[in-house]
């Protein structure tokens, strides 16, 4: 689950087995302070769900938990 906004709230709900790639973007900004933006990529819908400025330990933890083969390759 995906929530967003400060005024008016978003909340987007993806299946695990339709998630085909994932995203992690963080600005200079962002990166000086840990945070990053994980897009989920989906072949429907809004065909990708950001969760903006997490931890970036959480972002990858939570790619890894989702889909572990996919992101085991990066994960060095």
């Amino acid at each position: 689950m995906v929530r967003s906004g400060s005024f008016v709230r978003r909340r987007d709900v993806v299946q695990r087995t339709g998630i085909i790639g994932w995203n992690v973007r963080s600005s200079w900004f962002q990166r000086r302070v840990g945070l990053a933006h994980l897009t989920a990529t989906t072949a429907a819908g809004k065909q990708g769900y950001t969760a903006y400025d997490i931890p970036v330990g959480s972002a990858l933890a939570l790619a890894h938990e989702v889909d572990p083969d996919l992101i085991r390759q990066f994960l060095a």
